[in-house]
């Protein structure tokens, strides 16, 4: 099957089966009795479909038909699933003598930082 715009240009085509005419690629598979074909989603089994040019990569066998045409109204999309934190991070505690030691730190790179400021650099 051939889909052309008002223009009468090819934008898509999809054969199935062994018997398929001219398919993108390779045919989709043929769909057993009481069965459909259906473009594979992009996104949470919403549209933007898959569209390789290859229809057997494109398509797949659906257990229930579910006709749809440019008219259907879409639900809208579920929310994203939530990414796994993975394990907990472990925080060092906080106590006087890391204080202490990072006071003593910061004022050795402050007092040099003032004294590279203050030194003649001139010969």
């Amino acid at each position: 099957m051939r889909i052309i715009d008002a223009e009468g240009n090819e934008i898509d085509r999809v054969g199935y089966g062994k018997d398929a005419d001219t398919p993108e690629g390779s045919p989709a598979p043929e769909p057993p009795e009481g069965k459909s074909i259906e473009r594979k989603h992009l996104v949470y089994g919403y549209a933007p479909c898959k569209d390789t040019n290859n229809n057997s990569e494109d398509f797949e066998i659906k257990d229930t038909p579910t006709p749809k045409n440019s008219s259907f109204a879409m639900d809208p999309l579920p929310p994203p699933p939530v990414p796994n934190p993975g394990p907990p991070v472990a925080v060092p505690e906080f106590n006087a003598t890391g204080l202490l030691a990072l006071i003593g730190i910061m004022s050795i790179v402050l007092a040099i930082a003032i004294w590279g400021r203050n030194t003649d650099y001139t010969d």
